[in-house]
């Protein structure tokens, strides 16, 4: 018989699970930094030959600046100003935030001509919807509004 535990953290781990069981613990501090390069190295070079682009490199390229500008800013703000229903762990922001480019990634949406003003149109588009999508009003908080303000202020050139 084999079993799979998945658990949030080794807080109530006995040394008698953490002997008899094979634990692999991953720190969450820079995972969404590996999930997002091992996703732009596998999804975006496939569009880009779909779309044709001349520099095959330059949407990666582009893609993994805009990850280090926005995310790491991203993921501080919501973990010291914000408050969810559900409480969302950072990879859950960082992958709604993948899919999301998954789905926008199209040659419809950016074509070959695009320079890196539309993928951040639509990296910005993912991300305000990535983090502030499941902010709803909590405590009489109104966290949407706070995150749109936020949002503006901070990169509103």
């Amino acid at each position: 018989m084999k079993l799979i535990f998945e658990i949030r953290d080794l807080k109530f781990a006995t040394p008698a699970t953490a002997t008899r069981a094979g634990i692999l613990y991953i720190s969450e501090a820079t995972q969404w930094r590996n999930m997002c390069t091992s996703w732009v190295n596998r999804a975006v070079p496939a569009f880009a030959a779909k779309a044709k682009f001349k520099d095959l490199q330059m949407p990666t390229d582009t893609l993994m600046k805009l990850v280090e500008t926005y995310i790491p800013t991203c993921i501080f703000e919501m973990k010291k100003s914000y408050a969810h229903i559900t409480p969302l762990a950072t990879m859950n922001w960082v992958t709604t935030l993948v899919n999301i480019l998954e789905g926008m990634l199209k040659p419809e949406n950016i074509n070959n001509k695009a320079d890196e003003s539309v993928f951040e149109m639509w990296f910005v588009l993912a991300c305000v919807w990535a983090f502030g999508g499941a902010l709803a009003p909590k405590d009489g908080i109104e966290y949407r509004r706070m995150f749109d303000k936020w949002w503006k202020q901070k990169w509103t050139s």
